[in-house]
């Protein structure tokens, strides 16, 4: 593993290294292959509901292509590094669907965005110690000011059965209900250095304007 970068503007400058089974940020494991079926539940539960689809981070594009194979009417992307950004316009000009790649950090892009979502996919590589774990929590407090009403909000959660109780009660203080998926039958090649369970727990928060009191429901899935 390598240095965490000083700031935001310091990633942007590292060099990228894109094969087929990783994407390489720097000395750091950014993204691998081997998180497809992952990818695939965390877009199939975003584009559950269709209409318009926000996701912020783009890594390998491995999401992104998931979710227009399941169906959205449009796809937009917020990606920092400005290489990995390239990637993604140079994909999005091949699309049928309508899809714009916003380069930048989500904590500036997102003000500009004027646009409201039916779903959002929240996967960024953390880029302090600090963050790690729980990079995706400042987003889930402005997320719901994005999404439509039952709009939903899903992200790569770092967490496992076990899942924290922060977490929980985080998402139930900004959303009116949480679903936990379990995703199964991970299979973290060797040297990972960002995850080795078998599985991962990701929620899937709905955004409601009108309904009920918040409730957690735990599903079993894939």
């Amino acid at each position: 593993m390598g240095i965490y970068p000083d700031t935001p503007e310091q990633w942007r400058e590292m060099p990228v290294q894109l094969t087929d089974s990783e994407l390489r940020i720097g000395d750091w494991q950014v993204m691998q292959a081997w998180e497809e079926p992952l990818m695939d539940a965390l877009a199939r539960e975003t584009t559950s509901q269709g209409g318009d689809i926000l996701e912020v981070g783009y890594g390998m594009g491995i999401s992104a292509e998931k979710i227009l194979a399941y169906g959205c009417q449009s796809y937009t992307v917020i990606e920092i590094h400005p290489v990995v950004a390239e990637t993604a316009r140079s994909w999005a000009a091949e699309q049928d669907v309508r899809c714009t790649v916003l380069e930048g950090a989500w904590q500036d892009v997102v003000p500009t965005l004027g646009a409201e979502f039916d779903g959002i996919l929240f996967d960024t590589y953390p880029l302090s110690a600090e963050e790690r774990g729980k990079n995706h929590f400042p987003f889930i407090e402005i997320a719901p000011t994005l999404l439509r009403e039952n709009g939903l909000f899903v992200c790569y959660s770092d967490d496992t059965v076990s899942f924290r109780t922060e977490h929980l009660e985080l998402l139930l203080t900004h959303f009116d209900e949480v679903k936990l998926v379990k995703v199964t039958d991970l299979q973290p090649v060797e040297g990972c250095e960002y995850w080795s369970e078998s599985h991962m727990v990701i929620p899937v928060a709905r955004h409601r304007t009108s309904y009920g009191p918040p409730v957690a429901r735990t599903d079993r899935d894939v």
